[in-house]
């Protein structure tokens, strides 16, 4: 039953709400109170100060206790609207989702998620098909609350084509909707010119095709020649996106991500401004913000010295348990790794509900392969994930 409130949760997230609402409504409570019958009383609890975790998961908890203490003085002592502080306080409080979860059977999350993630492509793209003719070289509807810049697009665009190329048995029904949801997710990040989920995405998606194709070229070759015929009626189109991007990239190069960190070190502090606090940021235009397009930055600003060497080696650790997922099971691991590496460095994802998840579901994968490695007997995962 508790894993049927997570699912609705995520689905009621997908289908009614965003990364970063304005206020809070009925669809955000919806969530909220699904979200806290799926993880149970006692068992959080006691999930919470269990010493058996491994030590990246240890590392995570300190992190978020910390962060959800230090700053949050900071900020009151500061004098920061409670709004504001709570506002900040969410982002964090979201993260004891992997140490909560952690060790549960979960085997139909990735599904779940890339399902959410096409849900928040549709709602994106229908609003946006007026810019389609003009894609790639005019930035779509932004005002949607940012659902095209969700770290689940990537994510489902990943697991999306590897459904689609999965070597086992998969159904006809998943190989379609890897290949609708790996579509729609490419072509929303495409609208919003998004370039580094966008070519990281198609690189991951590449990879996957090359690496698959050795264990099944006939089954590759064809779906490869499906995709090109495809995608030759709108050839056009394609050299219209890369033309956009290269375009882009010309004229805002590295979107004043630089100019945002140097900003960062000159207004920091022993402690930093607190939760609630704001400043302006060069990557928006000045605008007061109270947020940064890098975690390490964001946590140097809000929680100080502190925070800024936690958020680093919060960083460091997680990135590394992607790349061990990689290597035993390419897909989840490409499609975990590329939108965190994106979302930790280059955007603002790392304050989503959608993060957490994907922190959640990492962990899971690690502990489900080194429990299967210690197993004597093959296993493969239920949505045809593993490639060793």
């Amino acid at each position: 039953m508790r894993g049927l409130f997570l699912a609705l949760a995520i689905l009621v997230y997908a289908l009614l709400s965003s990364s970063t609402p304005d206020s809070l409504g009925y669809a955000e409570i919806a969530v909220a109170a699904l979200l806290i019958l799926s993880l149970g009383l006692l068992q959080s609890l006691y999930a919470l100060i269990d010493r058996d975790h491994p030590f990246y998961m240890q590392y995570h908890r300190l992190f978020v206790v910390l962060m959800l203490i230090i700053p949050t003085c900071t900020g009151v002592m500061n004098g920061h609207p409670p709004s504001d502080i709570i506002r900040d306080v969410i982002p964090v409080a979201f993260l004891v989702l992997p140490l909560i979860l952690y060790g549960r059977t979960l085997d139909w999350l990735p599904f779940v998620l890339t399902l959410a993630g096409t849900m928040l492509t549709l709602r994106y793209l229908s609003h946006t098909t007026s810019v389609f003719e003009q894609i790639g070289l005019s930035q779509g509807d932004d005002a949607l609350l940012y659902l095209a810049n969700s770290p689940l697009l990537p994510f489902a665009a990943i697991m999306g084509l590897g459904m689609l190329t999965d070597p086992h048995k998969n159904g006809l029904s998943l190989r379609l909707l890897g290949l609708i949801a790996c579509g729609l997710c490419l072509m929303a990040m495409a609208v919003m010119i998004q370039r580094g989920p966008l070519i990281l995405s198609l690189l991951a998606c590449t990879i996957i095709l090359i690496v698959r194709f050795p264990r099944a070229p006939l089954r590759i070759t064809l779906i490869t020649f499906m995709i090109a015929a495809i995608l030759y009626p709108f050839h056009p189109m394609l050299l219209q996106i890369a033309e956009g991007l290269w375009t882009k990239t010309l004229h805002v190069g590295g979107n004043s991500r630089i100019e945002e960190i140097r900003a960062v070190i000159k207004e920091s502090s022993v402690f930093g401004i607190g939760w609630g606090g704001l400043w302006q940021s060069p990557a928006v235009a000045d605008i007061w913000v109270r947020y940064t397009h890098n975690m390490i930055s964001y946590y140097w600003l809000k929680a100080g010295w502190l925070g800024m060497g936690l958020a680093a080696g919060f960083m460091i650790l997680w990135l590394w348990q992607a790349i061990r997922l990689v290597l035993r099971d390419m897909v989840a691991g490409l499609a975990i790794i590329v939108p965190l590496a994106i979302h930790m460095t280059l955007y603002t994802g790392y304050k989503s509900l959608d993060f957490a998840l994907l922190l959640t579901l990492l962990a899971i994968c690690i502990e489900k392969n080194r429990a299967s490695s210690s197993s004597t007997e093959p296993s493969h995962h239920k949505w045809g994930l593993r490639d060793g």
